[in-house]
């Protein structure tokens, strides 16, 4: 387990939130920064916060987490709930 995550169906706008979508390969995760987070993660990397793709569900994770680290904005999950991976933690409502 990796830790307790927040499920919203609708997160709040100034949560940074990662939407589990599928892919062709699996479960993918978008990774949606509010403005304050999309401002401090561009100041260190352009190319990185200006990523809006699909992208592999840990990286995206991986990513959302060091935006919330950063910004202190709080971290949602959000999308199609059945595609958390259950042996990363419980998602709670």
């Amino acid at each position: 387990m990796i830790a307790h995550f927040c499920y919203e169906r609708i997160p709040p706008p100034d949560c940074i939130s990662v939407e589990l979508i599928s892919g062709r390969s699996g479960a993918l995760g978008l990774v949606n920064l509010p403005p304050q987070a999309f401002r401090q993660m561009e100041s260190l990397s352009p190319a990185a916060a200006r990523s809006g793709d699909a992208m592999s569900l840990p990286f995206a994770l991986s990513y959302a987490v060091l935006a919330a680290s950063i910004s202190g904005c709080q971290l949602s999950i959000a999308g199609e709930r059945a595609l958390w991976p259950t042996n990363w933690g419980a998602l709670i409502d």
